[in-house]
């Protein structure tokens, strides 16, 4: 139990709900935001957590994972594993890693990692091959967790065939719908409509938010003498930029495959089975 436990402890943490049984696997740059919000309102915290910060998974790690109740659920799971449905949100490692080279252009910290596991000055950017070389000299599977592997120790206890695994790539609809499916309609079925009517409401509100941070598409041309892999991108906030079929090249395609080997396995998984 102890060792199953410290799986289930490894970043990032599952999203638990012990009344339900249930373990969301899950990893930043893979409709994270929309994963939480959905799993807020069906534990019934999504007003708390719209009250302490805009930025859910802020509310998550300084308040959810350190209440008595997560950590019991946390145990509980650990404890009866076997009992306990998993669904995990992918996404095709390819298309995140162009989203996780986006994040590391946007952020300070993320750039200082870059610059000092490179040596080189990043204030001003850096290609997309210059970070597929950063990542390939990472721990993959224990790094900051927006570059992180998306497959997780705790997948390796429970089986794949025991997780019903959701690939974004691939699915028809929405992700909120896709959950309800799998994992119940999210919320209290004892609210009054004009309750989960509000509720809805946040939930939509949530979910504009998240959508006006993502990017534009980029319909620049070609850079001179070069492609997109290898054209350094200045550091961005919310500035149109490409599509990660723009980065794909042979080099590039093998990196990431060796990179996300254990991701790739993973997908192969789902998709052999749909």
């Amino acid at each position: 139990m102890s060792q199953n436990r410290n799986l289930f402890l490894h970043p990032p943490l599952p999203m638990i709900n012990g009344t339900k049984r249930y373990a969301i696997i899950w990893t930043p740059k893979v409709a994270s935001n929309i994963v939480l919000t959905w799993y807020l309102r069906d534990i019934g915290l999504l007003y708390a957590a719209n009250f302490y910060s805009e930025w859910s998974h802020r509310f998550r790690g300084d308040v959810l994972v350190k209440s008595q109740t997560y950590k019991a659920w946390l145990a509980d799971a650990a404890a009866n594993y076997l009992e306990y449905k998993y669904v995990k949100v992918m996404r095709d490692p390819f298309r995140r890693s162009v989203s996780s080279y986006r994040h590391a252009l946007r952020f300070d910290d993320t750039r200082v990692q870059v610059e000092q596991k490179m040596g080189i000055d990043a204030s001003e950017g850096f290609s997309y091959n210059t970070f597929l070389t950063f990542l390939s000299q990472l721990d993959i599977r224990n790094c900051d967790i927006h570059f992180r592997q998306q497959h997780h120790p705790v997948e390796d206890v429970v089986g794949r065939e025991r997780i019903d695994y959701i690939l974004l790539d691939a699915m028809e609809g929405e992700l909120i719908d896709h959950l309800d499916q799998r994992l119940g309609d999210a919320g209290n079925a004892d609210t009054s409509a004009d309750e989960d009517a509000e509720l809805k409401a946040r939930v939509a509100h949530n979910l504009t938010h998240i959508s006006a941070l993502h990017h534009a598409s980029y319909d620049g041309d070609a850079f001179d003498g070069e492609n997109y892999a290898d054209h350094k991108f200045a550091c961005i906030d919310h500035k149109e930029f490409p599509g990660f079929e723009k980065f794909v090249t042979p080099q590039t395609e093998q990196l990431v495959r060796q990179i996300y080997a254990a991701d790739f396995a993973d997908m192969e998984h789902v998709l052999s089975k749909s």
